[in-house]
């Protein structure tokens, strides 16, 4: 009597030969999206980008009206015009609602995977490892950008139509890239953490209080160390502040919070990205080459 491997069926189609990652990033778009507290978190951006929405309207669309309500209280609150300081603030704001929100949905990504034994279903495909990985922190990192810095930059095309002139364009042509870059350096360590603590973690629970416990607890540990030591720099250990220090540097604003070089900073994200990046890819090679 033969003897059959117990194992998956392999995949009989045509294998595409570039962007495999994509039918991933797909279907987990198609998981998530009807989730009830995800898409409470896009009603909470929809209602900011709303907000900031009136305010630019409010700033560029009432120009010729000085003595308009709404106009007078905007420049009570500080806005006189609509410039870098507007796009700042939105994606600096939205970041935190970006992290509860890939801790969220990020968790169980890859833990539900190894738990359910699903990691073989996907390279019974002609899905890599390799493949897997990006599928999965491609998928996170646009639900971090399509947080941050799409809303940005819809704002910017509104701002720019608001107040049509070559004034405007040439104060605002270089506004796209400081905007990726942020919101970048915000959705993407955020990914790769979370994506390092699911793929550690069996429990989707217990991944993301992992990843809400250690920002707090190190951030609260180096700030706590650079007031003891009397040394400010410290504080950049903290990946919430090294990644507001990077946005400063990406808009090209003065320090407001810390006073170092902003390559510091860089490297130190990196560094995180990088520790990250390498859980997460040994952890699924072990499971995937186990299967």
């Amino acid at each position: 009597m033969p003897v059959y491997d117990q194992t998956y069926r392999p995949y009989d189609g045509a294998a595409p030969k570039r962007f495999r990652w994509l039918a991933m990033v797909r279907q987990e778009w198609s998981i998530f999206a009807k989730l009830r507290l995800f898409r409470l978190f896009q009603f909470i951006t929809a209602l900011h980008l709303l907000l900031y929405i009136v305010l630019i309207f409010a700033v560029d669309g009432l120009q010729s009206m000085p003595d308009h309500p709404l106009r007078s209280a905007t420049q009570n609150m500080g806005f006189q015009q609509i410039d870098d300081t507007v796009f700042y603030l939105f994606i600096t704001l939205q970041s935190g609602l970006v992290f509860f929100t890939l801790v969220f949905i990020g968790s169980g990504f890859i833990s539900k995977d190894f738990r359910y034994n699903l990691v073989e279903v996907y390279f019974s495909k002609p899905l890599s490892w390799v493949d897997y990985v990006i599928g999965k922190t491609v998928t996170l990192v646009s639900v971090g950008l399509s947080m941050t810095a799409l809303p940005a930059l819809l704002m910017l095309l509104l701002h720019i139509c608001f107040l049509p002139s070559w004034s405007t364009l040439e104060d605002s042509y270089w506004l796209p890239i400081p905007i990726l870059l942020f919101s970048l350096a915000i959705a993407l360590p955020i990914a790769l953490a979370v994506l390092a603590s699911s793929s550690f973690f069996n429990i989707q629970l217990f991944s993301g209080v992992a990843v809400v416990m250690l920002v707090v607890i190190t951030s609260a540990i180096v700030i706590n160390l650079s007031v003891a030591l009397d040394n400010i720099s410290i504080a950049v250990l903290s990946a919430p502040v090294a990644v507001n220090r990077l946005g400063e540097w990406f808009f090209q604003r003065p320090n407001l919070r810390l006073e170092v070089s902003p390559t510091i900073s860089l490297a130190y994200m990196a560094f995180v990205c990088v520790v990250a990046a390498s859980i997460v890819c040994l952890k699924v090679r072990r499971v995937g080459s186990a299967g």
